[in-house]
C-alpha cells in the first residue's frame, strides 16, 4: 500500500512478475521531502548554534525556549526521514506480484493506505477455504482434507486446517468463515491465487 500521499515516479513490475526480495516495486517522488529534510536540518543546526549562545550569555530561559523549538523540528524531520525510507516500495520476499498494474498511473498523486499490489510470497502455499456459517460448527483445527485447484481438478492435494479466523465474511453474497489451511504436498504448477475446491 502506499504508506504516504505522494506522486507515484515509477512502478515498474505488473501482477504474474516473479520477484525477488528487496526488487523495487514501485517509487515515490521525494523532491518536496528531500526540501523538507533539509530545512529541517538547517533550522535544527540553527537553533542548537543559538541556544549555546543563549547559554554562553548566561540566558538559560532562552537557551530552554530554543531547545524546545529545536526538539519539534527534530521530531519533524524524524518523521520525512521515515518517509524517505518509505519511499521506494520493495518485495518484502521472493514471490510473485499477484495483482497491480500501475503504469498508466505514473505521476499520478496517490492518497496514503492505497493498495498498490498483492504480493504472495514463494514456497510454502496456503489455501483459504470459505464455510458456509451452517456448516462451520463441523470443521475445526487439524482437520484433514483435500484441494483440487480448478485448472487440475483431477489433482488432489493433502491440507491440514491450521486455524478458522473468528469473524464471519461476506463473500459472494453468502456468510461464510475462513479457515486457512497448509498444502501437504510440493505441487510446481500451481500458483497463487488460484480458485478450487
Amino acid at each position: 500500500a502506499m504508506p504516504f500521499e505522494g506522486s507515484l515516479v515509477s512502478a515498474p513490475v505488473v501482477a504474474g512478475d516473479t520477484v525477488k526480495a528487496g526488487q523495487v516495486l514501485a517509487m515515490i517522488d521525494t523532491s518536496d521531502l528531500e526540501i523538507e529534510r533539509a530545512r529541517l536540518e538547517a533550522s535544527v543546526a540553527k537553533a542548537r548554534i543559538e541556544a549555546d549562545a543563549a547559554r554562553g550569555a548566561g540566558k538559560t530561559s532562552d537557551a530552554a525556549l530554543i531547545d524546545a523549538r529545536a526538539a519539534v523540528d527534530e521530531a519533524s524531520l524524524e518523521g520525512v526521514r521515515r518517509k524517505l525510507e518509505r519511499s521506494t516500495i520493495v518485495a518484502p520476499a521472493d514471490g510473485v506480484v499477484l495483482s497491480g498494474d500501475l503504469r498508466s498511473r505514473v505521476g499520478a498523486t496517490l492518497p496514503a493506505g492505497e493498495t498498490l499490489f498483492e504480493f504472495a510470497p514463494s514456497g510454502a502455499l496456503r489455501v483459504e477455504i470459505a464455510i458456509p456459517d451452517r456448516d462451520v460448527h463441523r470443521m475445526q483445527a487439524g482437520a484433514h482434507g483435500t484441494f483440487a485447484s480448478l485448472a487440475k481438478p483431477d489433482v488432489r492435494i493433502p491440507i491440514v486446517i491450521d486455524r478458522i479466523r473468528g469473524g464471519a465474511e461476506l463473500r459472494d453474497g453468502e456468510n461464510v468463515f475462513v479457515a486457512e489451511a497448509e498444502l501437504d504436498a510440493d505441487a510446481p504448477w500451481l500458483r497463487s491465487g488460484a480458485e478450487g475446491f
